[in-house]
């Protein structure tokens, strides 16, 4: 069989969501750089963008495969698309944030050089970073979700061929029967160990197997847009409520389980949140745009949140954090925007190339 040329619907639902995972990010990075706990307690949510994305990107190879197909000569190309949709911005990202401790180092200034070794940036660059704890998160900031990410590619065809043709309630099944083998597994270890093994942000929270439930929620989207599962609105109301409450628990209380199933919950609330939007005629264009260049911004907007607005802010005699709000404000805001004209720049030269590149090796292939 020869590689599909079918043109792959864009959704511009799916755009808002990824703008709207990016901003939460950028909020509680720039929340932390405020050194308030008052402030820090109300943008941590934020960091559940990154589940936005893993339900944005489930609900996107779903629709993307069902056009294309599932043949074996498709999933190859599957893997091709994705290798060149990921790896040439990740592997800009590892230069630069090298080239910057690097830089740090020579000038004698707090820096991450010693989380750079042939071993870390060999594991990143293959992408089995998701694997190894020495290495998950400290080559490029926030690598862990590529991580995760790519572990799930790893899998993805495999539950996409098997769950594509059931129901919405099969898999919701599926998704509740594994939350509770897994809960089954954390309890029991942390009762058997006395170890509280998974807490926010460790390489266990980071792992694909504490963010699965996330992506089966992006395949029970994915048949909410092929069906309308959710018939009223009022349910999503009842559902994302009843999901942020769950979450707000479960942070509130810390138990050993609890940064397990704050994924699984922030799941079950972007799920509400696509299946709303996709039903919505309401659309923000800057925020669709945003979203279109989440990837670049996620990798490059630690760049202005931990180096250009500090400095910034001590050239001005900490005159911009005086004031708690400004200063996260004006945080926030120049991390946005720098980070949208630096994403701008990536999407057109290594971004958009690399797409190109997979889809030329592919033509030669047919």
């Amino acid at each position: 069989m020869s590689v599909s040329n079918k043109p792959i619907k864009k959704y511009h639902y799916i755009d808002a969501l990824r703008g709207i995972a990016i901003i939460g990010v950028i909020l509680i990075h720039a929340g932390e750089m405020q050194k308030s706990i008052f402030l820090e307690s109300k943008t941590k949510y934020g960091q559940l963008g990154v589940q936005l994305f893993f339900v944005a990107s489930a609900l996107t190879l779903c629709l993307s495969m069902e056009k294309r197909g599932y043949s074996w000569p498709e999933i190859k190309s599957f893997f091709i698309r994705r290798y060149f949709r990921i790896a040439p911005l990740y592997y800009i990202g590892i230069l630069i944030y090298f080239g910057i401790n690097l830089l740090l180092a020579n000038l004698q200034m707090p820096n991450g050089l010693n989380n750079y070794s042939l071993k870390g940036i060999s594991a990143n660059v293959l992408f089995i970073h998701g694997f190894m704890p020495a290495y998950n998160n400290n080559i490029v900031p926030g690598g862990w979700s590529i991580g995760a990410e790519m572990a799930f590619y790893c899998i993805f065809p495999l539950l996409y061929i098997w769950l594509h043709h059931k129901t919405a309630r099969y898999i919701f099944n599926v998704l509740v029967g594994y939350v509770l083998l897994a809960l089954l597994i954390i309890v029991s270890l942390s009762l058997c160990y006395h170890l509280k093994f998974i807490y926010n942000n460790n390489f266990y929270y980071n792992s694909l197997f504490n963010q699965l439930s996330v992506f089966l929620w992006g395949f029970l989207l994915y048949k909410d847009v092929k069906g309308n599962i959710i018939k009223n609105q009022i349910y999503n109301l009842i559902l994302f409520l009843a999901g942020f409450l769950a979450i707000y628990i479960n942070w509130k209380h810390g138990w050993s389980f609890s940064f397990f199933l704050i994924p699984a919950f922030a799941g079950m609330v972007f799920f509400t949140l696509g299946s709303f939007l996709k039903s919505s005629y309401f659309r923000v264009p800057i925020l669709e745009r945003i979203g279109q260049l989440s990837f670049s911004i996620y990798i490059l907007h630690w760049i202005t949140v931990w180096y250009v607005f500090p400095n910034l802010n001590e050239y001005f005699d900490n005159k911009i954090t005086k004031n708690l709000y400004i200063g996260f404000t004006c945080d926030f805001l120049l991390t946005l925007t720098i980070s949208f004209l630096l994403a701008k720049m990536t999407e057109k030269y290594i971004e958009k190339p690399g797409i190109a590149l997979a889809d030329k090796l592919l033509k030669r292939r047919q």
